[in-house]
C-alpha cells in the first residue's frame, strides 16, 4: 500500500512542512486538513491515503518524513481525523482508525520492548507481550559478564 504513495511523496513532504509550521503557528488543524485535502494531485490514490492514515504506525510515517513532527502530535491527529472523514465522504470507504503502534494485532495485547531477559514462571494472559530490543551478544558469551568466549573464566592480558 505504501508503493502506491510513492509518487506523492514529494507532496507529502511538502505538506508535512507546512502542518510543522501551521502547528509552530496554533492554526486550526480542521482548516489546514481541508486545504491538504484540495491541493491532493488529481492522480492521488484517495483510498491508499485514507488507508496510510488509518494504520496504527502513521504518526511514526511522518516522523520518518520529518522528525520535527513530534511535539505536534495533538495537531497532526486532528488533521488526520479530518483527512480520513473527507476521504470517506468522497470515496464512500469508512476508514477504521487503528490502534496506536504497540498493539499486536494476532492477539489485541500491548507489546513492550524489553532489554533484559523475561523470566519462566506463569504469566498473566493479559500481561503486555514482551519482545527482545535487540539481538542477542554475538561473541558467544553470558551479557554482563566479561565472559567474551563463551568458555566460563576471563582471562587475564598474557594468560593462555
Amino acid at each position: 500500500m505504501l508503493l502506491k504513495l510513492l509518487p506523492l511523496l514529494p507532496w507529502l513532504k511538502a505538506e508535512t512542512e507546512r502542518l510543522i509550521v501551521s502547528a509552530a503557528r496554533g492554526s486550526d488543524p480542521g482548516m489546514r486538513a481541508a486545504v491538504m485535502y484540495d491541493d491532493l494531485p488529481e492522480d492521488a490514490d484517495i483510498e491508499a491515503v485514507g488507508t496510510v492514515l488509518s494504520r496504527a504506525d502513521w504518526f511514526n510515517l511522518f516522523q520518518q518524513l520529518d522528525a520535527r513532527v513530534t511535539p505536534y502530535r495533538g495537531f497532526f491527529e486532528t488533521v488526520r481525523g479530518e483527512l480520513l472523514a473527507m476521504i470517506a465522504e468522497d470515496t464512500g470507504v469508512a476508514f477504521a482508525i487503528k490502534d496506536p503502534a504497540g498493539i499486536d494485532p494476532a492477539t489485541g495485547r500491548q507489546v513492550v520492548n524489553v532489554r533484559t531477559p523475561i523470566g519462566r514462571g506463569a504469566r498473566d494472559p493479559n500481561a503486555p507481550i514482551e519482545r527482545p530490543s535487540g539481538p542477542p551478544p554475538i561473541t558467544g558469551g553470558a551479557p554482563g559478564t566479561g565472559d567474551a568466549h563463551g568458555m566460563g573464566e576471563v582471562l587475564e592480558e598474557g594468560e593462555e
